[in-house]
């Protein structure tokens, strides 16, 4: 599918940009908690698909790293309308909210990504 849309500070014609359906596997983030310096993340499947614990992860991707796994499976699998929480992410202390960019996989391809 496409979309149109307008540049906001250009009087120049309207752009059709493609966006990609991902309805079959999506993702919201539910929430993270502070765990002493690691953050505990739960993520919901807004998607239709299940999500597989043998197919889909929780990887790193940019900003603060964490001070140990950089990539995470998930612990069982996830159906639509479910939720998963991961366990603690670790970080070194005084590390500032939002700068670990993470991404859930469903084999190569990127479901969604979120700051933690």
């Amino acid at each position: 599918t496409a979309a149109t849309y307008w540049p906001t500070k250009s009087k120049s014609a309207p752009k059709t940009i493609a966006v990609v359906d991902k309805g079959l596997f999506a993702c919201a983030l539910v929430g993270t908690r502070p765990d002493g310096p690691g953050v505990v993340v739960t993520l919901r499947n807004t998607g239709t698909e299940n999500w597989s614990e043998n197919d889909v992860d929780l990887v790193y991707s940019s900003g603060e790293a964490p001070t140990a796994e950089t990539r995470l499976d998930l612990p069982g699998n996830v159906p639509p309308g479910g939720t998963v929480t991961f366990p603690k992410i670790d970080f070194n202390s005084g590390r500032t909210p939002g700068n670990s960019v993470w991404t859930l996989y469903n084999n190569a391809e990127a479901i969604c990504s979120f700051g933690i």
